[in-house]
């Protein structure tokens, strides 16, 4: 029997911002589900507080980098008023999931869109010398962070859920492993350490390499046979990708992740069984966002 090793990245494209590329469409884990894995801690969704909201850069957000507030930066709502201090005594040098709360909880107050990220009262030089991938990113986007604050919106950062694995990254299904992203081997609880997922992706596969190097039997498979193919799926990625903002983001109620539930199982009723070869991104995506 083959050993299958999943090293398919996460989950943000389920979102309708997000820091993560067009790839990161949950793949790995919607077919470990299809094929009864056990999966665990979907609802643990890490968001970044602050992506521009009006710039997308090869299918990803634009993140704006925490060290902006650590310079100074100030977080307003749209009518140029701070808020941070009315949720953390840390002010908006709070932790990003404080920030990010923050941030949508003003957002539904002022029913606007996003929220001000600004740090226009540090001197130009100093911020073009400091910050100058984000100056220059911005400055093409029509935005000049040394005269006027940027629209800044939580985007869907990090899975700290996925594939169950074990500490040799195996799954619940034999033989099949799970690295990175698409894998939940629990050292993140719900809220990941900014950095940790490199050490944990270096650490577990390493032990899984070790562990595969001692199964005799392994083969590898020259060619794959598909017994079943599906007829062309609907594509449901942008509908889905803005239910999930709505109703699955940062805050959630059981009234709108009851009313997502509903919209999720209609959708999925339109795709069929077998292999999909188009649109099976759709698939996945609608799959991801019911365990979410």
């Amino acid at each position: 029997c083959n050993i299958t090793i999943l090293a398919t990245g996460g989950i943000g494209q389920v979102y309708a911002h997000t820091t993560n590329p067009p790839i990161a469409t949950g793949d790995g884990i919607a077919m470990a589900y299809r094929a009864g894995a056990k999966i665990a801690n979907m609802e643990f969704v890490q968001f970044h507080p602050t992506s521009v909201y009006n710039i997308t850069i090869d299918g990803r957000s634009f993140l704006i980098s925490e060290a902006i507030r650590g310079e100074g930066g100030i977080l307003k709502n749209r009518d140029g008023k701070s808020f941070m201090h009315k949720y953390s005594s840390a002010g908006n040098l709070a932790p990003r999931d404080v920030v990010a709360r923050a941030c949508v909880s003003e957002m539904l107050l002022s029913n606007s869109k996003y929220v001000l990220l600004d740090i226009s009262h540090c001197k130009a030089d100093y911020l073009k010398n400091r910050f100058p991938t984000i100056y220059e990113t911005c400055l093409r986007w029509g935005i000049d962070i040394t005269r006027e604050p940027i629209p800044v919106v939580p985007a869907a950062h990090y899975m700290c859920g996925g594939i169950l694995v074990n500490t040799w990254a195996e799954s619940s299904i034999s033989r099949l492993f799970a690295l990175g992203e698409c894998c939940c081997t629990g050292v993140h609880g719900a809220n990941r350490l900014a950095s940790n997922s490199l050490l944990e992706a270096l650490v577990f596969a390493t032990r899984a390499a070790e562990k595969i190097k001692s199964v005799n039997d392994i083969k590898i498979s020259k060619e794959i046979k598909i017994t079943k193919v599906a007829k062309t799926g609907p594509n449901f990625k942008l509908p889905i990708r803005e239910l999930m903002s709505q109703y699955v983001g940062v805050i959630r109620t059981e009234k709108e992740l009851v009313k997502a539930c509903d919209v999720i199982d209609k959708f999925s009723q339109k795709f069929d069984d077998g292999i999909q070869f188009k649109n099976a991104e759709s698939r996945n995506i609608t799959d991801v966002a019911k365990l979410i």
